[in-house]
């Protein structure tokens, strides 16, 4: 598997999951929103976004962003995490587009052609993401765009010729379900559990995996956001989501070797439970106007560091 999942990477994902069950409690599905502890203690929303960043221990960032209004700063961190996410974004949204233009028939005319956009694409993102670029090079950021589009071009192609052998009569439709089979930036209404109405989870993969791409080292932090996420999904679908895939990608410094590491994550009911108390104590901070004071440590990368320490 890699970073671009097809029909085939979902199946035997999905046979992971069948042959791993976990139990979790009734009371700590996201469809029981109305009842302790599931239900939100206010109004007040949240992003799952800023639950899921590891830069600030005591929740000071919930007292700034919320309560104090104070404009976050640009990281390159966060910046270049965004720029991968676009290209992610696009490389899918692309191939989807290719195949459904009924122009592409195998694997060399699909290659043909999304690299062709993709040397349209580049200069347009890469210019989007300016100051990135400042601080890392314009070199930099045209590896990285190469190599990302390069894993897309070659999982893709390769289940094209795939599909379309095993049954040469699919529709368009069809096949882009098989060998595109993640719906990226997937909206989803996070009031019933306390957060934002339109929160986005990095992908969904067919029919119903949450997959989330990160480009930092994983933390438990993000694990808790992956399990907002979850239980969101249950809030409204009323489908038990018992795991959650993390994709994460990993760069050396000069971008010249990207590697993935997938993580299938059981979202057990230890998970929810420190979700549910990392978003009660969010809320509380918000409602009541409570500085929490500074963590320990205070990480350059965190969007408020220069705020913070003025505070």
């Amino acid at each position: 598997m890699g970073l671009f999942l097809t029909i085939d990477d979902a199946a035997k994902i999905f046979q992971r999951i069948q042959m791993s069950k976990i139990d979790v409690s009734e009371e700590l599905r996201g469809w029981k929103y109305s009842d302790y502890p599931v239900r939100p203690p206010s109004n007040s929303k949240i992003s799952v976004g800023d639950l899921s960043l590891e830069f600030c221990q005591t929740g000071r960032l919930f007292f700034l962003r919320y309560v104090k209004k104070a404009k976050e700063a640009e990281k390159p961190l966060l910046a270049r995490g965004r720029y991968i996410h676009s290209i992610f974004n696009t490389a899918i949204t692309t191939a989807k587009r290719i195949i459904l233009g009924g122009t592409v028939k195998d694997s060399s005319s699909f290659l043909i052609s999304f690299l062709d956009e993709g040397t349209k694409i580049k200069p347009a993102l890469i210019k989007e993401f300016g100051l990135l670029s400042k601080w890392e090079g314009e070199e930099k950021l045209e590896r990285i765009f190469n190599k990302i589009w390069s894993i897309a071009a070659s999982a893709y192609s390769h289940q094209l010729d795939e599909t379309v052998t095993r049954s040469p009569y699919l529709s368009l439709d069809g096949i882009v379900s098989n060998v595109v089979p993640m719906v990226t930036e997937f909206p989803l209404d996070g009031t019933y559990l306390g957060f934002q109405k339109s929160i986005r989870v990095d992908a969904l993969l067919l029919p119903f995996l949450i997959v989330e791409l990160k480009t930092r080292e994983v933390k438990q932090e993000h694990k808790i956001g992956l399990t907002a996420y979850a239980m969101v999904f249950e809030s409204i679908f009323n489908i038990p989501v018992d795991y959650a895939l993390i994709l994460n990608l990993k760069l050396d410094k000069e971008a010249e070797d990207i590697k993935v590491y997938e993580e299938l994550v059981p979202i057990t009911d230890s998970l929810r439970t420190m979700m549910i108390e990392r978003r009660d104590s969010a809320l509380r901070i918000i409602d009541e106007n409570v500085d929490p004071g500074k963590p320990d440590y205070c990480s350059r990368e965190c969007p408020y560091y220069e705020v913070c320490s003025k505070l």
